[in-house]
């Protein structure tokens, strides 16, 4: 009797692990030959890039039912970190207030509300306006993302950009702000303005299909838009046209970049006068980023000085300037904002963002909170360049994001705000260090870590995170949101591996083009040495990047699947050849600077060998959550949906993968705070649950 319940249960046991099987989708094969260079290869899931594709929409809607179904293993512990993380924001929060002329102008949050609205107070009269409310702007919208946020100089005329489809595909609106009404002046695919000083005109830029910015138009509000003139048209698929106002507000800037390059002109936003003067002509490998104050031009600019210095020089001879300002060897510098009498430099030096006030008469220069390690400050608003006073942000791993006002001349601080999380929250139960891993040739990476100091002890569980490329830096930065991981006694590492910019130029190209794999190599190194440190252990270990990060978790887990507990990648930039192949693709052609052209037969070679979707093999795959948007631009839903039909189809093991592709969503995500929070929310809850199954 006992034999048979024993086999009765084996065989239920079989069936339910049987239909769990029988439930995971199966995307269909469709021979696709690729041929480059003699070499011929099938892709078998080409196809789905055809969003009209039946077998498409058959797959997308199997993989979405699949994830909504399994999804709900997580449904207790996502609601519960969600009240956990919503009892720490502050969801009624209003902005630091700046001024600007005679009103002061703010942003606040308020409670149940998805999105802020937009307030002015005229200092003179204390009456209040509502500039923009985003909820009535978001109502009956699937997505809403406000983008530009510019007023004009007299700050009677309002002009903003809303995206509705997560696409970054913007329409600009105008609102009158002494009639309260939207003009019907309506543009479409704007990226940047710039207002016309003391007039109702403004230069814009926009995008063409590819999503290239490559057009500058002169506009008149109340005239038909096809009237617009053209002053400028970038042809060069690799490069893309930027406007901005210089900081003597006299001129805008005009800059067409490519990922090393560019060109730039300027053009008087006070004279009647609606041509542009060539500042810097193209010289490759070569960036030169103009401003202009009180009469004299100035740049940014790699030229001979790879961390960048800045220059003045004459608009007659631009390339005959002299140096106001160059980095320390090995520090890079970031940004110069002028004022009346101070000259303030964002720079990274040691990898550490910090700032240095010059005080233009004396030379003398402060660099607030000089020597603390693992900080971040960033220049905030600073609109009045005849002040005294500089606002800038400052926080780390675990301090949270403080706004400080700095008088330059006496020195004196004084915060404004700080952004400290409901709740029993204490800055000195956690702590932040930095370890190193070090490779076979020395080369040291940084890993920043932190936990909760009462809950530390050996082989914790950690969520180790990247990004690592395109030269962009990961500063620490303090999230409320995290707290729920290192409440629960996880370690939350940031691996800045090379590809990144964290030490300059040279820590970039040691990650990209033909030394892509080092960023590979780095991470799997940073890995093993929390490992090693006994700071985790492979069964407690899930690690996550988005984007290009995303293209390091698809390599990573080809390389060394068992390292990694749980993967979570999102919006994933893994189908890397077939991406690099397509110039007519959005963002393809520029890339070639940071990945290679595979049209060339050293980079087809190089990137075909790392190509996470191109390198996948039978394998035992950790749990994985890949996050994708249906309306994604730069990485195309297709990516993630293909590199997903590929891991299912070479998975040998039994571990959960999950695709959650956001039907009205694109690269960043929902602009809806709430829907934000129960993403990560539902992250955690997935990471968590891993670790024990």
């Amino acid at each position: 009797m006992i034999k048979k319940k024993f086999k009765i249960i084996l065989l239920m046991l079989f069936i339910g692990l049987l239909q769990n099987l029988l439930s995971v989708p199966v995307a269909k094969e469709k021979d696709k030959t690729i041929t480059l260079f003699n070499q011929k290869w099938n892709d078998e899931y080409f196809y789905l890039r055809n969003f009209d594709d039946t077998d498409t929409q058959s797959y997308l809607k199997a993989e979405n039912q699949y994830f909504n179904r399994k999804g709900k293993t997580f449904k207790k512990l996502q609601d519960q970190i969600y009240k956990e993380m919503k009892s720490r924001i502050e969801e009624d929060e209003i902005s630091v207030p700046y001024k600007h002329g005679k009103w002061v102008y703010y942003y606040q949050n308020i409670k149940n509300k998805a999105y802020g609205l937009h307030y002015r107070i005229d200092s003179e009269t204390n009456q209040k306006e509502i500039l923009l409310d985003e909820n009535k702007l978001a109502k009956g919208k699937n997505f809403f993302s406000l983008g530009l946020f510019t007023l004009n100089q007299r700050q009677d005329i309002l002009a903003y950009t809303v995206d509705n489809d997560g696409n970054e595909d913007y329409i600009l609106y105008i609102k009158d702000l002494q009639t309260n009404k939207i003009l019907k002046d309506r543009l479409y695919s704007v990226d940047e303005i710039v207002w016309i000083k003391n007039k109702a005109s403004f230069l814009y830029t926009v995008h063409n299909n590819a999503f290239q910015s490559y057009r500058l138009f002169l506009h008149n509000l109340g005239e038909d838009p096809v009237k617009d003139k053209l002053l400028l048209e970038e042809n060069d698929a690799a490069f893309n046209l930027s406007v901005y106002s210089s900081r003597s507000e006299e001129y805008a800037m005009i800059v067409s970049s490519s990922k090393t390059s560019c060109k730039a002109w300027c053009i008087s936003l006070t004279n009647k006068q609606d041509s542009l003067t060539t500042i810097w002509t193209l010289k490759k490998g070569t960036e030169f980023y103009p401003d202009h104050f009180q009469g004299i031009f100035y740049s940014l600019t790699n030229e001979n000085c790879p961390n960048y210095k800045y220059v003045q020089y004459d608009l007659s001879d631009p390339e005959n300037y002299k140096e106001v300002y160059r980095p320390e060897e090995n520090d890079q510098l970031l940004e110069v904002l002028h004022f009346s009498d101070y000259l303030v430099i964002s720079e990274r030096s040691k990898g550490v963002k910090r700032l240095r006030i010059v005080d233009r008469s004396t030379r003398d220069t402060t660099i607030p909170f000089e020597g603390i390690k693992s900080l971040t400050l960033s220049l905030g608003v600073n609109l009045d360049s005849k002040s005294d006073s500089l606002r800038f942000d400052f926080e780390s791993n675990t301090i949270p994001l403080t706004v400080y006002q700095m008088n330059m001349r006496t020195k004196s601080l004084q915060v404004l705000k700080k952004y400290s999380p409901k709740g029993n929250f204490k800055q000195d139960d956690y702590e932040e260090n930095t370890i190193f891993a070090v490779n076979s040739d020395s080369v040291k990476i940084p890993i920043d870590i932190v936990y909760k100091k009462s809950l530390y002890k050996e082989k914790m569980p950690c969520l180790l995170y990247c990004y690592g490329s395109y030269g962009d830096s990961e500063d620490p930065y303090f999230s409320s949101l995290r707290i729920s991981l290192l409440d629960r006694g996880w370690v939350y590492a940031d691996a800045h591996i090379r590809g990144g910019g964290e030490f300059g130029k040279e820590w970039h190209d040691q990650g990209k083009l033909l030394n892509r794999k080092h960023t590979f190599q780095d991470f799997i190194l940073c890995a093993e040495t929390l490992i090693e440190k006994s700071i985790t252990d492979s069964s407690l270990l899930v690690i996550n990047g988005g984007s290009a990060g995303g293209m390091i978790m698809g390599a990573v887990t080809n390389m060394r699947p068992g390292l990694f507990k749980a993967v979570v990648a999102d919006v994933p930039f893994v189908d890397v050849l077939n991406t690099m192949m397509d110039s007519t693709m959005a963002l393809t052609m520029p890339e070639y600077e940071e990945w290679g052209n595979p049209y060339e037969k050293e980079y087809f070679d190089y990137i075909r060998s790392y190509s996470p979707y191109d390198n996948i093999r039978f394998e035992n795959f950790p749990h994985m959550l890949i996050n994708a948007g249906l309306n994604d631009t730069r990485v195309k839903y297709w990516e993630p949906l293909k590199w997903t039909a590929k891991l299912r189809k070479y998975n040998q093991g039994t571990n959960l993968l999950l695709l959650k592709m956001k039907n009205n969503e694109g690269h960043s995500g929902s602009g809806d705070r709430y829907e934000s929070i129960k993403d990560v929310a539902f992250m955690y809850s997935f990471m968590i649950w891993s670790l024990n199954h």
